[in-house]
């Protein structure tokens, strides 16, 4: 880390609590930070860091890369410590990356899924290894993520891709799982891509720790993309005329509205891969169900659904 960019500065608070957004590639992930820091002011008055991902996106392989497996010395803690909240008060701080578990075009390296989940997390987590922490995932249908990590890259084939790997065994659980044994002591938040422009508003507030009743700038930022722009106003409007509805009245109202004005093109996903046919995609979404059912049972893991 650049002398320049960071000044350490004593007292390190392990009391801060580190939020490590991460998950499906190519679904929304990304999206959160830009969404959170719509609302700046809020975020600062309630003592939260969302630093952009280009600000940590290549330090962090670098510290982990330096550490050598070694746990970070005090000194090494308050550099990334205070370059990642800038070196404001904080209470929270949240880092989001959708590689932090691995790079997508390599989810089935070994024939397994996202083989390096668990490891990868764990040495990001051991950076700042006495703050507490959260993990949030989302996650996605692996037929579309399978699909779409297959088409970002061109160096290998079908074949070499999919490396044998059984379909049947390429589950959300298993990484899941993997995670907690890395870190047993850290909860889990879930929720699927299919479902986020519905549950947005409450993913923005789990991570943040914003109370539920606060209006937040990004609410509608997910769900308006995939509608028409005359619908998601409509829409808007509806829910700024009734603002004493909860939160399930404003999924249910969202919803009506979805099934009116959705855009079909922003919805509807080819899956081009040699050999799958309807059956084939059927059978894996029949697995990513009922991997579902398991995760919402699995001690230590939170599965937010709509």
């Amino acid at each position: 880390m650049d002398k320049e960019q960071a000044t350490v500065k004593p007292g390190l608070r392990t009391n801060v609590k580190i939020i490590y957004h991460f998950g499906a590639p190519f679904a929304e992930n990304d999206h959160l930070i830009w969404s959170l820091r719509k609302d700046t002011i809020l975020l600062a008055e309630k003592h939260i860091s969302a630093p952009k991902p280009k600000k940590f996106k290549t330090l962090i392989p670098t510290v982990i890369s330096d550490l050598e497996g070694k746990v970070p010395t005090l000194e090494e803690q308050e550099k990334f410590f205070n370059y990642i909240s800038s070196g404001d008060p904080v209470d929270r701080i949240i880092l989001s990356n959708p590689n932090f578990i691995g790079s997508p075009t390599w989810m089935l390296s070994g024939g397994k899924f996202f083989p390096n989940a668990g490891r990868n997390i764990f040495n990001i987590r051991s950076i700042l290894p006495d703050n507490p922490s959260e993990y949030f995932i989302g996650i996605s249908n692996p037929v579309t993520c399978l699909s779409s990590a297959f088409g970002a890259q061109t160096s290998r084939s079908h074949r070499q891709f999919f490396n044998n790997v059984e379909l049947k065994d390429i589950r959300w659980s298993n990484v899941i799982h993997s995670i907690q044994d890395a870190s047993p002591d850290t909860p889990i938040t879930v929720w699927c891509d299919e479902e986020t422009p519905i549950l947005w508003p409450a993913i923005l507030r789990k991570i943040s720790g914003i109370d539920p009743q606060v209006e937040m700038a990004g609410d509608l930022d997910i769900i308006k993309k995939i509608m028409s722009k005359e619908g998601g106003d409509w829409m808007e409007a509806y829910l700024q005329a009734h603002p004493n509805m909860n939160e399930l009245q404003r999924r249910r109202v969202k919803e009506e509205f979805l099934q009116k004005f959705v855009l079909d093109s922003a919805v509807e996903e080819e899956i081009d891969l040699k050999g799958w046919t309807d059956d084939t995609v059927d059978a894996m979404t029949e697995i990513y169900e009922d991997d579902l059912d398991f995760i919402d049972q699995m001690p230590g893991v939170t599965l937010i659904s709509a």
